[in-house]
């Protein structure tokens, strides 16, 4: 399924965008870049990469400085063992920032990245200068308890080490069940 702007879905970035990668907080992050203006760092969800963004990547571009990182553990970042609490990727975005020479920045949040884009306001508000999160809760604020609890949001019943275990070395068994049979299909993200 493809066009000559889309590739099984995914928009292109424009051609002006550069790929670097930074190295920050003991990890090395992808990131996508370009444009000028005031900066805007969109952080994808659980299952993608910074790729999702480029869409509205090309609507922003004339006038923003796009940054699209692909977050620790993810895409085209590295993997380290540990670090992957949200406070220790929001130190990731900032690093990223930081080499980028950016002093502050909005935040465009999907998914998990919601979850990174509160930990980088949090802990770094003087560096954000709007914040929009796209559809998911964050853990603790609003009906959290209630969230978790709703049989249709099956997926938070997962954790603790046995996930994991459970896992270990059939990662492609499992990812397959759960965008096969569980995934809306292409057009739904």
């Amino acid at each position: 399924m493809s066009d000559n702007n889309h590739v099984d879905g995914i928009c292109p970035f424009p051609a002006v965008m550069q790929t670097r990668t930074v190295e920050t907080n003991g990890t090395s992050i992808h990131v996508r870049v370009g444009g000028h203006g005031p900066a805007v760092v969109m952080l994808h969800g659980f299952g993608t990469t910074g790729d999702m963004w480029g869409h509205l990547a090309s609507a922003l571009i004339e006038d923003h400085m796009v940054v699209a990182p692909d977050l620790r553990g993810l895409g085209l970042s590295s993997k380290p063992d540990g670090g992957y609490d949200k406070k220790n990727q929001a130190a990731d975005v900032v690093g990223v920032l930081d080499a980028l020479g950016v002093r502050t920045a909005e935040l465009v949040t999907h998914d998990i990245g919601i979850m990174v884009g509160f930990a980088v306001a949090a802990t770094h508000p003087e560096r954000v200068s709007r914040w929009v999160a796209i559809d998911a809760p964050l853990p603790g604020v609003g009906p959290w308890d209630q969230i978790t609890q709703d049989p249709a949001m099956w997926h938070f019943g997962f954790g603790g080490q046995d996930m994991e275990r459970l896992v270990a070395g059939r990662e492609r068994i499992y990812l397959d069940r759960f965008w096969n049979e569980t995934f809306p299909g292409p057009e739904a993200v």
